[in-house]
């Protein structure tokens, strides 16, 4: 993964779509998606605040409310299952245990 403080790279948006695989990572889809909306629209709000966040790192101004907005944590959210998921689980574990 990329580290805020080495810089921000998108991938090359006229054949990143190609490259992602059966199972891409989120992340990767992500950076492909908001490249081909830069390529798109090199003035829009994605590419404005993408510019942004590489003037922020090259100033050192780490603590800038861009960069997080294209780091890896940004993107993906933690599963966290709701009730009837937890009882599934609950369900599968003393499955494993008692059966």
């Amino acid at each position: 993964m990329i580290s805020p403080l080495d810089g921000l790279t998108l991938p090359d948006a006229a054949i990143c779509n190609t490259t992602l695989g059966t199972d891409p990572d989120p992340y990767a889809v992500a950076m492909c998606r908001l490249a081909l909306r830069i390529a798109g629209e090199p003035e829009g709000r994605e590419a404005q605040l993408f510019a942004q966040a590489q003037t922020d790192i090259a100033n050192k101004n780490y603590s800038s409310q861009d960069i997080p907005l294209f780091t890896p944590d940004r993107q993906i959210k933690t599963f966290h299952p709701r009730s009837n998921g937890m009882l599934a689980f609950r369900d599968a574990v003393l499955a494993a245990l008692y059966f």
